[in-house]
Order: C-alpha cells, then sequence, then structure tokens
C-alpha cells in the first residue's frame, strides 16, 4: 500500500507556484500523515529541497517549482533516495551548518566539483566565500567519490596559502 504522505504533499504542492512562500505549520496542515519530527528530518536530510528552498526567515520557506509539475511519484522518489540527486542553490538559500547559519549573495564559480558562492554569515555579518561540494553524477559513484573528496579538500588547504584572509575548518551543511 503506498504511503499517504507523499501525495499529500504533492496535492499541497499542485497549489503554489514557484516563488511562493510556505511555512513549516502549513505543510504540516496540509500532510497531516506526517509528523512534525518526520518534517523536520525530511528537511535535515535535503529531502525536500527538490520542492523547497531555505529563506532568510526561520520555518519559511521558498517553492522552487511550479506545484502543477510535481507528481506524487517525484515526492516518493526524493523521500526514498539516499542523497538528493541535485540540490540547486539560489540566491538567498540559507545554509545551516555546525560553523553557522549563511545566507547565499551570489554565485562567483563552478566546476565538476563544487560551486562556490558569496554568503552572508549570520553571526558576524561579514561576507564569507562558501565552497560547495555537489560532483556531477559519474563522480559520486563509490569508487571515484573518495578521490573526489580527497581533491575537494587539496583545492581548499591550497586557496588558504592564496587571496585567501581568513579560514575556518570545513562543515557540513543543510539548507534548513
Amino acid at each position: 500500500m503506498a504511503k499517504k504522505g507523499p501525495g499529500e504533499f504533492a496535492r499541497f504542492l499542485a497549489t503554489k507556484s514557484a516563488g511562493d512562500t510556505v511555512t513549516f505549520d502549513e505543510i504540516l496542515a496540509a500532510v497531516p500523515s506526517w509528523k512534525e519530527s518526520s518534517l523536520k528530518t525530511y528537511f535535515r536530510k535535503n529531502k525536500l529541497t527538490p520542492f523547497l528552498a531555505t529563506t532568510a526567515s526561520k520555518n519559511t520557506y521558498r517553492v522552487v517549482r511550479n506545484g502543477s509539475t510535481v507528481t506524487e511519484a517525484d515526492v516518493t522518489k526524493a523521500l526514498s533516495q539516499v542523497d538528493p540527486e541535485s540540490v540547486t542553490l539560489v540566491k538567498n538559500d540559507v545554509l545551516v551548518g555546525e560553523l553557522g547559519r549563511y545566507t547565499l549573495i551570489r554565485e562567483v564559480g563552478a566546476g565538476a566539483v563544487g560551486h562556490v558562492w558569496a554568503a552572508t554569515s549570520s553571526a558576524t555579518g561579514s561576507t564569507v566565500a562558501i565552497k560547495v561540494c555537489s560532483p556531477r553524477p559519474d563522480l559520486l559513484k563509490p569508487d571515484v567519490f573518495d578521490n573526489v573528496k580527497e581533491r575537494f579538500g587539496e583545492r581548499l588547504a591550497s586557496a588558504r596559502g592564496s587571496r585567501m584572509t581568513r579560514s575556518w575548518r570545513t562543515s557540513t551543511a543543510a539548507s534548513t
């Protein structure tokens, strides 16, 4: 038997257009089969990023696709995959990690392994550069990915000695 949540969420999104904002509570009300803890987990694990992006306002999300294009199968696939196939970052998305919250300003560079964004630190208000590891799908194969992570770290280490004035340790982040 199919789970109710993906269908309920797809029907909720069908009433929304790309760019609309929705709140955590609106999603819970529209998807009664999801518990609050489940919804928090979906956000923490980036399961809903194909459909919603975080905003600078806590518990408020921007719809990233016109809801009429979202199917129950799309939602089921997003919730059941081990990792998102692709995460699309856009201006004003908020990344949250061990080192704080950062609001993306603009993309300043991209390559096969990741993207570099100018971002604002919510803690200090300073503009920082954030390198986001988001490799092409062919680089995610288990026999290749360890090398990708190593090269990503080497690039970061070499940048520390160039024009970077200050650097922090690496961290994982979620767009929640």
